[in-house]
């Protein structure tokens, strides 16, 4: 996994790493980048990231 965030480092931004290296992913690698344009394609935004999991997790409890 490798993610992006846009450019500072706020509380959330270095807590979101940190969860997603020590419970997820141990090799995941992040970029604090000055624009969305030099983003590489391989990577994904945190917020993207969050979109999809919550997208999977209101899927699987609709009911």
């Amino acid at each position: 996994m490798a993610g992006n965030n846009a450019r500072g480092l706020w509380v959330d931004r270095v807590a979101s790493a940190w969860l997603i290296r020590r419970f997820i992913d141990p090799k995941a690698r992040f970029l604090w980048l000055d624009s969305p344009e030099a983003c590489p394609p391989e990577a994904s935004g945190l917020y993207t990231i969050s979109v999809e999991l919550s997208r999977h997790f209101d899927d699987d409890h609709e009911h």
